[in-house]
C-alpha cells in the first residue's frame, strides 16, 4: 500500500482501522469525526448509547442521528402532531435560535410544555439549520496509532465551514 486512505466518518471506528491492520491505517488511512459539542447534550447521548448497546463508544455518526431523532420528537411535540407534513415545519423553530437553550429531550419538552420558544442543542452541536436546510458542526481529522488510540491531527471549526454552503 503507498497511498493514503481518506475516509469519512466509518475512518475514525477502530472496527475499520483494525480491518485495515493498526500499523497500516496508523501510517496511511484518516477519518472524520465532529466533536462532542455540548456536555449536557452529550451525557444524555452517551446514556442513551449505553443503554441500548452496552458501551459509551458510540459508532461515528451517532450523535448526529441521535440528534436527528430528539429534533423530530421535539417538532411532533412542538406541532402537537405526529404527521410529516404538519410537524416538518417545526424543524427550525424548536433547533433555531432565538429561543432557550436547551440540551436533552427531557428539559426541552419541558419547555415547550411551558409554552417556550425552545434552541436545541445537540450531542453533534448546535443544530442551527440554515436557509438550505444545511446544519454545521465542527470537524476533526483524526488517524489511529499503531496501538489503537484515535488522535485529532486536523480541526475544522464549524463557523469557516458554514460560509461554503
Amino acid at each position: 500500500m503507498d497511498i493514503p486512505y481518506i475516509t469519512g466518518d466509518t475512518g475514525a471506528s477502530i472496527q475499520l482501522a483494525q480491518a485495515f491492520g493498526l500499523s497500516d491505517a496508523a501510517h496511511w488511512m484518516t477519518g472524520m469525526a465532529a466533536p462532542p459539542a455540548y456536555a449536557q447534550a452529550n451525557t444524555a447521548f452517551l446514556n442513551a448509547y449505553q443503554k441500548v448497546w452496552h458501551t459509551r463508544t458510540p459508532l461515528p455518526a451517532s450523535p448526529a442521528m441521535y440528534d436527528a431523532v430528539v429534533i423530530a420528537a421535539l417538532a411532533m411535540d412542538a406541532a402537537h402532531s405526529t404527521n410529516p407534513t404538519v410537524w416538518r415545519t417545526y424543524i427550525t423553530k424548536v433547533s433555531n435560535p432565538p429561543g432557550t437553550k436547551c440540551y436533552t429531550y427531557p428539559s426541552c419538552a419541558a419547555l415547550l410544555n411551558k409554552h417556550r420558544k425552545i434552541n436545541y442543542q445537540g450531542a453533534s452541536g448546535n443544530e442551527n439549520f440554515n436557509v438550505h436546510h444545511n446544519v454545521f458542526s465542527s470537524f476533526e481529522v483524526e488517524q489511529f496509532d499503531a496501538s489503537g488510540n484515535l488522535h485529532t491531527v486536523y480541526l475544522e471549526p464549524a463557523s469557516k465551514l458554514a460560509t461554503l454552503y
